[in-house]
């Protein structure tokens, strides 16, 4: 089985381990990074699944920042809405990272 690694920037501590429960799987890890740092990570050669980031200005410009590094081209991004439903969530990442759907949603 497959290991999904999955990078959150965003200010919901609690997401990571909301998304966990609700992934219901050993094989998705999502690690949270605070936004200041993030930049960092998603530059660095980590593989991640998928890069996850809050729906505002600044994930916004973390997505374009992902979309300008050559090594992050085919990693999927979604970005999240506060207050979105986990399960809905859970179930578009797992599309995703698996390769049945675009980020969009």
């Amino acid at each position: 089985m497959p290991s999904y690694h999955i990078l959150y920037a965003g200010d919901d501590d609690a997401l990571p381990a909301l998304l966990k429960d609700a992934l219901y799987s050993r094989s998705y890890f999502v690690v949270r990074s605070p936004v200041a740092i993030a930049r960092t990570l998603v530059r660095s050669g980590i593989e991640y699944s998928l890069l996850l980031f809050d729906a505002d200005s600044r994930g916004a410009e973390l997505e374009a920042y992902a979309r300008t590094l050559g090594h992050r081209e085919g990693t999927p991004v979604m970005l999240i809405k506060r207050g979105e439903n986990f399960r809905s969530l859970a179930n578009r990442i797992r599309h995703v990272v698996s390769g049945n759907d675009s980020a969009d949603p």
